[in-house]
């Protein structure tokens, strides 16, 4: 009986989830983290159409020498790419890969919450929790490596506390295995791993004779797999450039008045209402008091709570110089120590009176509805924080030329949104600025064909109507150029 409510809790939870994205799944990028996805996209985009070298993650803007650029090791997008090579490049593909991986995530919780409480209730009700984070519901289709991170990470945690109950090696492997692919598919997601830190310095203050033998197996494993992490970063983070997100604090500080604007806004809107939700954030607090009182998270220690969440928090300052007041898939790290508190919630009012039954279950019954409710809206194109005429002409702007084609784009700061709705590669300039006498050798030189402008500060300067044939599409505020030297080289 246990096990068929547990199945139709599971069930049910995967069900609404997949009803509530179905108009989702064939959806272009468009909407929150527009500018994340779409440089994923062309991550994926370059590994199905040119070279399928998993080091050689692409962009599609050639300002520089090449356009490799290589931040998280590209797994999800190139696994993508590889299906991509059988179906066809589908948007649906894309999203329902990313879908199943975040199903990956929700069996993932399932077995934590089954190791700490040997109960699949209340592990079912942990997917259903989790289903309905606002969050990860929101990136359960997203184009972003976060997700696989996540799951990931979600996994790490469950062979962590699987290893501190049973001492297999079996679990202890598969714990470094996957912190190892945490860290390279994400490096915020590496910070889980100080839960194997803190069980080394425990291991050391055991008074038995062979303790020094399982702190070295214990760290060496972990060590060992590491190593691929830290290989790959050492390569990659000496080439970012104007990446502020390893700057931090370091440069560019928005100053003491604005930062404590920030903090405001996540303390009091982003992790009550887009990491967890209402019902959620009840519970965690609820989970916190329990480990408090108990001194201890089911079976393992307090200390495998807070160290982790303060460890997280230092990030989560670290960053909110750069993130300010959105990009919630930064703090996506904080669910698995989150899940902790609510799974420990769960589980004393299982064990508990009716009337803690009949909150908690209140509360499950509310959270798809605020979730919904919550992240509904945010496909819409108004929430790329773009120029919207680039959207809503996506399908003409697709047509014009070839694929091949290179053009030159016209106040696109993400050097990805309209390359990508425009599906070429090209040079990309952030804003109004751009010479005549660049785009002369944009098109002389480097070979580009077309214009996407919506400056008419650039269109109006001197020189320009010598550059450009005709106007081969207009929409809105921006117009796209046919440029005379790709006339010329048709």
């Amino acid at each position: 009986m246990n096990n068929i409510r547990a199945l139709l809790i599971v069930v049910s939870a995967v069900l609404i989830s997949t009803f509530l994205h179905l108009h989702v799944f064939t959806l272009p990028i468009q909407g929150k983290d527009t500018w994340r996805q779409s440089k994923t996209a062309w991550n994926i985009r370059y590994f199905v159409r040119h070279d399928a070298n998993i080091l050689n993650p692409r962009q599609p803007y050639l300002n520089g020498e090449d356009n490799i650029v290589r931040y998280e090791f590209p797994l999800m997008q190139w696994s993508i790419a590889m299906v991509e090579k059988v179906t066809g490049e589908h948007v649906i593909v894309m999203r329902l890969m990313v879908y199943l991986i975040s199903l990956l995530t929700l069996f993932a919780v399932f077995k934590l919450a089954l190791t700490l409480t040997d109960n699949k209730d209340i592990s079912a009700i942990a997917v259903w929790i989790f289903a309905f984070m606002p969050t990860f519901f929101y990136n359960a289709t997203s184009i972003m490596p976060d997700v696989l991170a996540l799951c990931f990470g979600m996994f790490y945690v469950l062979y962590f506390f699987k290893h501190l109950k049973s001492n297999k090696r079996s679990d202890l492997f598969y714990a470094a295995l996957f912190i190892a692919l945490a860290g390279l598919a994400k490096l915020p997601f590496i910070l889980l791993g100080i839960l194997s830190f803190i069980r080394a310095v425990e291991l050391m203050f055991k008074s038995q004779p062979n303790r020094w033998q399982e702190v070295f197996r214990y760290a060496s494993v972990k060590a060992l797999a590491l190593l691929p992490v830290m290989a790959w970063y050492a390569m990659v983070i000496p080439e970012w450039k104007d990446n502020n997100i390893t700057d931090g604090f370091i440069t560019n500080f928005v100053g003491w008045p604005l930062f404590k604007e920030f903090l405001k806004n996540q303390i009091y809107v982003n992790f009550p209402t887009e990491i967890l939700n209402i019902p959620a954030l009840l519970l965690f607090f609820t989970g916190v008091f329990f480990i408090i009182k108990t001194k201890k998270i089911l079976f393992g220690s307090k200390i495998y709570f807070f160290i982790p969440l303060l460890v997280l928090f230092m990030y989560f300052f670290y960053v909110l110089n750069v993130i300010r007041e959105g990009h919630e898939y930064y703090l996506m790290p904080f669910y698995p120590i989150l899940m902790l508190a609510i799974i420990a919630t769960v589980y004393q009012a299982w064990q508990g009176k009716m009337v803690a039954k009949i909150i908690v279950g209140l509360l499950l019954i509310a959270m798809p509805f605020v979730c919904w409710n919550q992240e509904k809206d945010y496909w819409d194109v108004k929430y790329a924080y773009f120029n919207q005429d680039f959207f809503n002409c996506r399908e003409e702007l697709e047509k014009i030329g070839t694929r091949d084609d290179k053009a030159v784009f016209i106040n696109d700061e993400s050097l990805a949104i309209l390359p990508y709705i425009a599906d070429k590669s090209g040079y990309i300039f952030w804003n109004n600025h751009l010479p005549v006498l660049w785009l002369k050798d944009m098109y002389n030189s480097l070979g580009a064909r077309y214009l996407y402008s919506d400056s008419r500060i650039i269109e109006e300067q001197e020189g320009f109507s010598e550059c450009v044939s005709e106007i081969v599409f207009e929409c809105g505020t921006l117009k796209v150029y046919k440029l005379k030297g790709g006339e010329e080289t048709k």
